[in-house]
């Protein structure tokens, strides 16, 4: 789910549905996101990513035969694709926007995370600034509200990346130890609170939340 408000301060939710695609309910009703470049319905997985303080900006990101990253810039009633990239097999958390400077969007794909540095503007796949980025086997992302990414691998490591938005190919570094690799190794949810804490939500061991000793 993805929750928000259009430029008239009506709440929207944006739901994945598997087998139906994209739905967005406007104040009591549902329908289908079924016209203009999104017409996918074979969705399995999807997750949104709501752009706050700056309108009813979200990002969406599916699989399936129209699979892909995409935008809506009026809180989910239209969108235009901007990367081919598809949540995974698996429902990891696989989008998250820089709440430092959002033109940056990183999503994570086939072991890959990619980061868009003109999520905001970008008209086409084509016209989308994207570079790949270097942690392996990547799965679940999350940043954080000093605009740290972090990046959660299929072996159970989670690696930081101070300067996400350098120029060239950013730094990572391990920032996980053996107890997170237990608990959180199969993970499906990442996520990165204010005070630095890091939460999980695995699939076999349930909820952790720890604290990096940087």
């Amino acid at each position: 789910l993805g929750v928000g408000y259009d430029s008239s301060n009506t709440r929207i939710i944006l739901a994945g549905i598997t087998d139906s695609g994209l739905w967005r309910k406007a104040g009591s009703t549902w329908s289908q996101i079924n016209t203009g470049t999104y017409t996918g319905t074979d969705l399995n997985y999807g997750f949104f990513c709501w752009e706050g303080g700056d309108g009813p900006r979200v990002y969406a990101i599916s699989d399936g035969a129209n699979g892909g990253v995409w935008r809506s810039n009026d809180a989910g009633l239209t969108w235009t694709k901007i990367h081919n990239a598809k949540s995974s097999y698996d429902p990891y958390e696989t989008i998250a926007l820089d709440p430092v400077n959002t033109n940056y969007l990183y999503v994570s794909d086939n072991n890959n995370v990619y980061r868009i540095s003109n999520a905001k503007t970008s008209t086409s796949v084509a016209d989308s600034t994207v570079i790949t980025m270097s942690p392996p086997n990547a799965r679940s992302i999350a940043i954080s509200p000093q605009g740290w990414l972090f990046v959660h691998d299929s072996t159970g490591k989670l690696w930081r990346s101070l300067n996400p938005r350098a120029a060239g190919q950013p730094t990572f570094t391990v920032v996980s130890d053996t107890y997170y690799t237990t608990v959180s190794k199969t993970i499906r949810t990442l996520a990165v609170g204010s005070d630095g804490y890091i939460y999980t939500g695995d699939v076999g061991k349930g909820a952790a939340v720890g604290k990096p000793q940087y």
